[in-house]
Order: C-alpha cells, then sequence, then structure tokens
C-alpha cells in the first residue's frame, strides 16, 4: 500500500464512521411520562369544561373542578407514585438548565418564525407572538428544547405549528417564571414551569403542563398527551425500607401491588447519597397482579451511613428511580436520634416531635448542606412542628440546639 495514501484514507474512515454528539436528545421523563398535567406544589383549579387527555396528580396541593372537568386517565394525589413524579419532573427541569445552548434567540417568538431541532436560549421574560414553525426537515427524531430565563406568555390566538416530521413528543420548555396563555392560543410540547402556570380561556396544549412550585388555574382547555408520547412503566410500587441487623447485615425490602412486563430492580448504594454503585439486580415477577414481596440482603457492612437506591427496567429496557433510602449502621448514631424526626427520606416538609420543648425551653433545628454551609434554620416552640425545608433533592445535614448545648446531629435525605 502507498504509505501517502493512509492519512487520506484515515480521513475519509473517520467521515465516514463519526456521529453527531451534538444534536438534543429527548428528556427523560421517567414515571412522568404518562402525565397530562402535574403540580409539584401547588393547587389545581379548573373552571369551565376542561379535558384532560392523560393523567393528572399532584405531590403537594389540591384539585378543584373536575367536574365539570373531565380526565381520561388516572389521577394521583400526594400519593407514593406522585412524589416519585414529583422527582422525575425535578430532574428533567435540572436536566434542561444544564444543556449548553445551541442558540441564543431574542425574547419575542413567532411572527411566522421558523425554527429547526436544537437548543434555543433565552436569557430573560420571553412572548410567543402569531405563529412559530417548528420544523424537523423528515427527521421525526428532532428535538426542540427552549430554555427561558424568566416569565413566559403567548398572545391570543398564537399558535405553535409542527412541520415535516416535528412531534410534541420532542418539544420541551423549561420556564424559569410564571406562564400565562391567551384565549384560543395553540401550544406544543413539554412545560416545566417554575412558577404558576395559568392557561387562558380555550387554550389547547398538545403535551403536557406541569409546575415544580406553582398553581396550575385552567379555563376550558384541552390539554391533550398523544399515545406515541406515552411510556408507561410496568410497575405499581408501594415501599422500599432498609434495617440495619445485628449481625452487619442491612436487610432491603420492597414491596409491588401490580408487575406487568417487569424484567428485574437493581439496588444501588452509596456513602455520600450522591454517588452511587449498583451492588446487586433482583430478578422480577413478569406478569403479576398479587403483592410481590422482595429481599435482598447486604453482609458485612462497614459504613457507619449508607444510602440505598431502588430502580426498575422492564422487558423493553426502560427504567425508572423508585425510591432511595437512608440507612443508620452505626449504634452510636441510632441512640443519639432520642426525637422524632420523620420521614426520612422526605420531601419538602418534614416533621420534627421533641416532648421537652416549652416556651422557655425552645430549640433551634439548623440545616446544612453537603459542603457545610448552612441553609435553613428553625426556631422551634413547639412540641410538634412542621418544618417546610423545600430542599433541592441531595443529602444534608442536621443539628438541634438547646442553649449552647447540641441534643442531637444527624443527616436527612431529600427527595
Amino acid at each position: 500500500m502507498d504509505i501517502k495514501k493512509i492519512p487520506t484514507i484515515l480521513m475519509v474512515l473517520c467521515l465516514v464512521f463519526s456521529f453527531d454528539y451534538s444534536r438534543a436528545q429527548a428528556i427523560d421523563l421517567q414515571s412522568a411520562n404518562s402525565f397530562s398535567v402535574f403540580a409539584g406544589v401547588g393547587a389545581i383549579t379548573n373552571i369551565g369544561y376542561t379535558v384532560i387527555a392523560g393523567d393528572l396528580g399532584y405531590s403537594t396541593g389540591s384539585v378543584l373542578g373536575f367536574p365539570p372537568g373531565i380526565i381520561n386517565g388516572t389521577t394521583h394525589y400526594a400519593d407514593s407514585l406522585s412524589s416519585i413524579v414529583n422527582l422525575d419532573i425535578n430532574a428533567a427541569y435540572n436536566n434542561i438548565l444544564s444543556l449548553t445552548c445551541d442558540s441564543t434567540i431574542g425574547t419575542t417568538m413567532g411572527n411566522s418564525q421558523t425554527l429547526t431541532e436544537g437548543v434555543y436560549c433565552m436569557g430573560a421574560a420571553a412572548t410567543l407572538v402569531d405563529t412559530l414553525f417548528l420544523d424537523a426537515q423528515n427527521d421525526p427524531s428532532a428535538v426542540f428544547v427552549f430554555k427561558i430565563g424568566g416569565a413566559f406568555a403567548t398572545t391570543a390566538f398564537s399558535q405553535v405549528v409542527l412541520l415535516n416530521g416535528a412531534s410534541a413528543c420532542n418539544v420541551y420548555w423549561s420556564v424559569t417564571g410564571a406562564f400565562g396563555s391567551g384565549d384560543s392560543s395553540v401550544f406544543k410540547g413539554t412545560l416545566i414551569v417554575d412558577g404558576e402556570l395559568d392557561l387562558g380561556l380555550a387554550t389547547d396544549i398538545e403535551g403536557r403542563a406541569f409546575t415544580i412550585s406553582g398553581a396550575i388555574l385552567m379555563d376550558s382547555n384541552t390539554v391533550f398527551l398523544p399515545p406515541s408520547c406515552m411510556v408507561v412503566l410496568p410497575v405499581t410500587f408501594l415501599d422500599f425500607r432498609g434495617t440495619f441487623t445485628s449481625s452487619n447485615e442491612v436487610l432491603l425490602e420492597w414491596e409491588t401491588a401490580m408487575e406487568y412486563n417487569n424484567s428485574f430492580y437493581t439496588v444501588e448504594k452509596s456513602t455520600d447519597c450522591m454517588n452511587f454503585e449498583s451492588i446487586a439486580t433482583v430478578e422480577g415477577k413478569n406478569i403479576s397482579y398479587t403483592l410481590s414481596e422482595y429481599k435482598f440482603v447486604e453482609s458485612n457492612v462497614q459504613e457507619r451511613t449508607l444510602c440505598y437506591k431502588l430502580s426498575q427496567t422492564d422487558i423493553d429496557g426502560s427504567s425508572i428511580h423508585l425510591k432511595t433510602i437512608l440507612v443508620y449502621t452505626s449504634e452510636d448514631i441510632r441512640k443519639t436520634h432520642t426525637t422524632q424526626i420523620f420521614p426520612n427520606p422526605h420531601h419538602q416538609n418534614l416533621h420534627y416531635i421533641d416532648q421537652e420543648i416549652t416556651s422557655y425551653n425552645s430549640s433551634v433545628f439548623t440545616l446544612s448542606n453537603a459542603f457545610g454551609k448552612k441553609i435553613r434554620q428553625f426556631h422551634l416552640f413547639e412540641k410538634q412542628n412542621l418544618l417546610e425545608t423545600n430542599l433541592s433533592p441531595g443529602i444534608y445535614y442536621y443539628t438541634i440546639l438547646r442553649g449552647d448545648n447540641t441534643i442531637e446531629s444527624g443527616v436527612l435525605l431529600a427527595e
């Protein structure tokens, strides 16, 4: 072979076998896939003849106005699934925020503007006027992501139009602020809003309407989730818990109420509740319509505090994080926990009970992040307290002071 030709051959091979890793990728909504409307923290209120085609729920909040509104799906109100859905929506929102911008565009969209696939960023409040065209250029996998660094509003009769194979399943909008749609507007894609979400009279959404923290207001709307967007995972999960035994073992137990096409469970472990490693896979029941109980024992445990994460994978490879728990394995740590602090892990709200608290003998409850920075502090004067922590998912450390004395300290996990 002519050695002089080798560089040319290598260049051709690089061109032939190169892949475009810079393309925007679909956002994994995990357990939130089947939901059309969901409020993380906030009330869902409807007036008029609204139709929800898909699941509806909240993690912390309330629902009013159904009927007259109609829900063609299941409802999940502050149950075990809704807490998981809330975590997955938060994860999707943070995933979007972490994406690199392909293009920074003006804060006024529409007016017959046409955009192709990519990640589009707006650094301030934005408005959609008239018509915005999203052109997939005959690629049904084309993904459109919009990161809006402020509130977002659409004008009356505005519309998002999908062209050349574009799918509402692959359109995502993150809004760092409130969202409001003008009357009789047509919107496409999954909205994840960190603020109030207000759908104007007769607004239609082909996709999803989610809030991280904020109410959802509806008025004679249609929120339609195309069946092609729904990836329903096959497990009705009940609980996951861990117990440290006298044999230096951690007994992990979990239950499901129903399984369909369930392949296996994965158990992961972490000493800091942030970096996990897989330690076991447990075969699922495939198809079961009765209570299924599972156990896994980790032997020769040496660490003082551990986090365990449980996830599930179906036969098609789709997976979901079910729950993360915290297990104390050191007897001296367990003995110091004389007060009642629950649940742990917790989400947004934490119960603290201390029978020794009086108006003259109060306590100070301080929360710090993994870097030791104080982020929350509560002055407690009652024996029973509900603490609104509103923490992002992660590991935190707490200290309880009474006077100048530390009466308790430990680890909390926020989901």
